[in-house]
């Protein structure tokens, strides 16, 4: 019953949002193994960029799965991880302009810096300064460090692309408790929706 409601969704669900009705629509029936049941928030995402999805979730399945394929486990892991070499890369950024090792960079400092950067660089610190100076006091404060660097760990990868990549064992064809690549690839397939990669 709960796959039959999904399916109706995943069906209305184009049509409100002004896309064509995917192809498998007229044979796909409830349970068929062929087409995985995806949310709606997921089909959009793959509906809006299939070969993008299709590229993001191929690197993570070789990236951080096994040889066997990828666990939920493993995309959990996969989503911790990019999001922590987003905040890891803008800490890194911010603190390389802490001269005096506080914590905190004052305008003093980043000035100081920047003159042994290009220009492009004094052009990047300046933006990230100002970004992160939440309250506008000239000095970045090791609280308005962390909340920039979850902002830029939250651009690297938002809950929808992290939801989407959870959704990637829906694709577990086999039901082994590993997604493949040719899973993955089997399943955008299903859907009518992947445009090749």
């Amino acid at each position: 019953m709960l796959r039959r409601s999904l399916l109706i969704v995943m069906l209305t669900l184009p049509v409100l949002f002004g896309l064509t009705v995917p192809a498998w629509a007229d044979a796909a029936r409830p349970g068929d193994p062929a087409v995985p049941v995806l949310s709606p928030e997921v089909l959009r995402l793959i509906a809006e960029n299939p070969r993008g999805v299709a590229r993001l979730c191929e690197d993570v399945i070789s990236g951080y799965g096994g040889p066997g394929g990828l666990d939920a486990e493993g995309v959990q892991g996969a989503i911790g991880l990019l999001r922590a070499d987003a905040r890891s890369d803008l800490m890194r950024r911010l603190w390389a302009t802490d001269l005096d090792g506080d914590g905190a960079v004052m305008q003093g400092e980043l000035e100081i810096a920047m003159r042994a950067m290009s220009a492009g660089q004094r052009a990047r610190a300046i933006r990230l300064h100002e970004l992160a100076d939440v309250d506008g006091d000239d000095t970045v404060s090791p609280a308005e460090m962390r909340l920039a660097a979850e902002a830029a760990a939250l651009a690297r990868l938002g809950d929808d692309e992290a939801g989407l990549l959870r959704a990637l064992m829906a694709f577990d064809a086999d039901a082994n408790g590993l997604v493949t690549r040719q899973e993955m690839r089997g399943g955008l397939a299903a859907l009518h929706l992947d445009q090749g990669t």
